[in-house]
């Protein structure tokens, strides 16, 4: 949930001054095409109980590279198991929802998924030895909330990286995980990399999801060990 996954929900709208939670909820794995094996790879741990397997779209024109930006996308089926994703990483500010960074993320983040963190929204700095995680989505204190999880429960020497948008003057904030801790990482997180990412460890990766392994071909509800090995 730390990164481009988001959790939604139906609401009975139909007066605009009473918005009335119903369940059940969905997730939605929405990534740039260029990440395609990785929704592949997330598409066969929740294939279960997804009716339509992965899309591509096309979007506005990509203003750095002069081309079109291809997403692609799948959305779980309604359960209401999933309803937890919206009350905990979601709040509600006028008619918006705001995504935030649960206070018990300290007990959440795991080797896995911080490894599905990274694969999703890291980006790494060749020439100088660090890693970014693409936290755009968070206000300044919840950042500063995850760098103090990555340093005192993986060691991981981190700093805020603050990036200003020149469009609309708008500033985001993002992770720097050092140079000096990328070894530390590496050995978190190198079991958990998909094969085509390995361009982050350097090293053999096995798929990191066996909890799905031997599930029937019967669609079920999902269960919580799942998606709790997944850190969502």
């Amino acid at each position: 949930m730390l990164a481009d996954l988001t959790a939604e929900r139906s609401h009975i709208t139909g007066n605009t001054a009473l918005r009335i939670p119903c369940c059940p909820g969905r997730l939605r794995f929405y990534m740039s095409s260029v990440n395609k094996d990785l929704i592949y790879h997330l598409y066969s741990i929740f294939n279960s109980y997804v009716k339509t397997g992965p899309k591509f779209i096309n979007r506005k024109l990509n203003k750095l590279t002069n081309s079109e930006h291809i997403v692609i996308y799948f959305s779980t089926l309604k359960y209401a198991l999933f309803n937890w994703a919206v009350e905990d990483f979601y709040v509600k500010e006028g008619n918006k929802n705001i995504k935030i960074v649960p206070k018990d993320t300290i007990s959440r983040l795991t080797p896995v998924s911080l490894a599905h963190w990274i694969m999703d929204d890291g980006s790494f700095n060749k020439s100088k030895g660090y890693l970014i995680l693409c936290t755009d989505s968070y206000c300044k204190e919840d950042v500063l909330y995850l760098i103090s999880i990555l340093k005192t429960k993986f060691h991981l020497s981190s700093a805020l990286f603050m990036v200003k948008n020149k469009t609309n003057n708008k500033i985001y904030y993002r992770i720097r995980i050092n140079k000096s801790s990328i070894p530390t990482l590496i050995g978190l997180v190198k079991p958990y990399f998909i094969s085509s990412m390995r361009r982050y460890t350097c090293a053999p990766c096995a798929l990191c999801c066996r909890c799905c392994a031997g599930a029937s071909s019967d669609r079920i509800i999902p269960s919580r060990t799942a998606l709790d090995k997944l850190g969502l």
